[in-house]
């Protein structure tokens, strides 16, 4: 059996077994996610739509603001609540401060483009970016860059960012393409609303790996790969039972499947086995379809 595995996949299976037979296995998602989980989804399609426009208007950035506002008009007419609007006032407000935030000088290549990297005859790496581009000033000139949009409470330490192994595979699969990728680019938003400062709501963290580190991370996304590639051609009933829980305070606090999780821990299997068909939705994210 053939399988893509994203980064997102490898480390859902990193950082729990059951959280990934869930979300994989089963291919389910929340019906509603967090209210932290929409902000992203609502500003990473504007920005999605920002960057687009500047991909059809070569970069003219007031089509590309009136693109994102178009599309925050979209999510405001869909808007289920107030806490659906709320979100829709926030994105707006931080897109037109990071609009005039940042005079880019890059010229957009790429936006949400799907690339992969065989590993295996069996294992193959997908990913979709965020955004590609190539620098047309200053000593970088010529050079492509990827960028990963994120938005977030706090902006990573630098420590954080060092172990950041999104933007290294992104770059290793990038250079399989021809691009002449050298350099990555964490691009952060702060939605926090105590943040009254526009300096803090907003940075961007460069990250130049080496080309041993690129085979590094490369060799883990193999090694978790084949893990996933072993659960996955197994019967879903022997999946889940060898799937095992992190049983961590950091992990479990925040995980979407919580509740059917503790609920089949307390043997409450039925329970468990309608929430799971009443509260979850046939997963939206994923390469295998």
């Amino acid at each position: 059996m053939t399988i893509v595995i994203s980064n997102s996949e490898g480390e859902t299976f990193s950082t729990c077994e059951r959280m990934h037979y869930y979300k994989f296995a089963l291919g389910l998602q929340p019906r509603r996610a967090s209210h932290f989980i929409r902000i992203g989804v609502v500003g990473h399609k504007v920005l999605e739509t920002y960057y687009r426009a500047g991909l059809e208007t070569n970069s003219n950035r007031g089509e590309m603001y009136l693109a994102a506002m178009d599309e925050l008009t979209r999510f405001a007419d869909i808007a289920k609540d107030e806490d659906d609007m709320a979100i829709v006032s926030l994105i707006s407000s931080r897109i037109q401060l990071y609009v005039n935030t940042y005079k880019d000088t890059f010229r957009v290549i790429d936006v949400e483009g799907k690339y992969h990297k065989k590993l295996t005859d069996e294992i193959t790496y997908g990913m979709t970016l965020d955004l590609l581009v190539e620098e047309t000033a200053g000593p970088y000139r010529g050079q492509h860059f990827v960028i990963d949009h994120k938005f977030c409470y706090n902006f990573q330490t630098p420590d954080e960012l060092s172990m950041n192994s999104q933007l290294p595979k992104y770059i290793d699969t990038l250079r399989g393409y021809g691009f002449n990728v050298k350099r990555g680019m964490l691009n952060q938003i702060r939605y926090r609303g105590d943040i009254k400062e526009e300096s803090k709501l907003f940075k961007r963290q460069y990250l130049k790996p080496s080309d041993i580190r690129l085979m590094g991370i490369m060799d883990e996304q193999l090694k978790v790969s084949k893990e996933i590639h072993k659960r996955v051609t197994m019967p879903v009933a022997l999946y889940r039972e060898t799937s095992r829980r992190s049983m961590s305070k950091r992990n479990c606090g925040s995980c979407q499947f919580r509740l059917p999780c503790s609920m089949e821990l307390d043997g409450n299997e039925q329970q468990a086995t309608s929430i799971l068909a009443n509260d979850y939705i046939a997963n939206t994210y994923g390469y295998r379809g």
